[in-house]
């Protein structure tokens, strides 16, 4: 039986917890491998962030974004040993097309991507997919790689991870913060606050105002994105393929269609401009339902791309693959480093749980 691979100092709360508990109970009963027999899936889109060996201490708000190289490594190998094939974006595209067009696709094949483009891709991700000859994805926000805009998740962790109290704007008194419970929602009410409260264009403004109020000014090394330099070189890797991810990382479904049509087409030009080539692909920032539905999808299939990705969580399936503009992906969450689980989220039931509810493949 694999062994889990989260760090062993980890501080899970009690959701966490409760998650890991059903995770194992479906893949210790069997019913993982009965509903994949009944969803049929094809394929598997699998979605990372930060791949790092750098543990998550005990105030981990983003920690489902990080992964640790031997987790990686390890999901490789176990789906290799399922006898499950590696390919690129492109070859992803071309299987749709065929399991839509009632053609046969081939053995069951996964393909790995990774999105915002952080510095640790290129230190620990990439060197893990070379050594397994494993294609692999970037997608890139420009406005990240340039630094014009900050990943506002990063630079909030940072602020009240190293703060005892913290300048907030919506509070006359500072928030405390000393212990890892009042940090954590200290973190969920600034989220809260600048998700719902501010504009998607007034948000990077709000971050470095909150910043500066509490003596923050850069990101931690390990929260930076690649400059185009490094993407430059990167891009030259045979295995890798960069594709788009909007130019400011919005929730693309606030904003008015001339902004989208801008975040989405401008990001394209701008990669292509930097990286002598424009991006065939495009991945849907954060993904979920509230941030991307059919008019994001039609907007890039408007704009040329090939395909584009959510983060709905499914594996490809007759039904979730209908659309090659809302192609669902798998999460490696951070939380939940354990190779026994890649078999239960290829089957369907987390993300079928976790829409109840409404039906998970209509688009929208």
């Amino acid at each position: 039986m694999s062994r889990s691979l989260a760090s062993e100092g980890d501080m899970a709360d009690w959701k966490t917890r409760g998650g890991r508990g059903v995770l194992n109970a479906l893949w210790r009963s069997g019913a993982a491998g009965l509903a994949r027999r009944r969803t049929r899936p094809f394929g598997a889109i699998f979605t990372l962030h930060h791949v790092t060996p750098e543990p998550n201490g005990n105030f981990p708000p983003n920690g489902h974004l990080r992964v640790v190289p031997a987790f990686l490594q390890a999901v490789i190998g176990h789906l290799r040993d399922r006898g499950v094939e590696f390919v690129d974006l492109a070859e992803v595209s071309q299987r749709v097309a065929a399991k839509a067009e009632g053609r046969d696709t081939g053995r069951f094949f996964a393909a790995f991507t990774l999105d915002d483009g952080y510095c640790d891709n290129d230190e620990h991700a990439a060197p893990v997919f070379r050594r397994e000859a494993v294609p692999y994805a970037i997608f890139v926000a420009p406005g990240l790689s340039d630094g014009s805009i900050l990943p506002w998740w990063e630079m909030i962790e940072k602020v009240v991870r190293d703060n005892p109290a913290v300048v907030v704007p919506f509070s006359a008194q500072p928030l405390p913060a000393r212990t890892a419970p009042e940090k954590c929602g200290v973190f969920d009410q600034l989220s809260i606050y600048l998700r719902s409260r501010c504009a998607e264009r007034d948000i990077d403004v709000e971050v470095r105002r909150i910043a500066a109020a509490n003596g923050i000014a850069e990101l931690d090394p390990g929260a930076r994105v690649m400059d185009w330099d490094r993407l430059r070189a990167l891009s030259q890797d045979p295995l890798c393929t960069i594709g788009a991810h909007s130019m400011t990382h919005p929730r693309l479904a606030r904003l008015s269609e001339p902004d989208l049509a801008e975040e989405m087409g401008k990001s394209r030009e701008v990669i292509g401009q930097e990286l002598g080539r424009r991006p065939d692909f495009f991945a849907y920032p954060y993904g979920f339902r509230d941030a991307c539905g059919p008019r994001e999808f039609d907007m890039a299939a408007r704009l040329g791309y090939r395909a584009a990705f959510t983060t709905r969580l499914h594996a490809l399936t007759a039904r979730s693959a209908v659309n090659m503009h809302a192609l669902p992906r798998l999460s490696l969450n951070g939380y939940y480093q354990d190779p026994r689980y890649v078999d239960v989220l290829m089957s369907g039931l987390p993300g079928l749980w976790k829409e109840r509810g409404t039906d998970p493949h209509l688009p929208g």
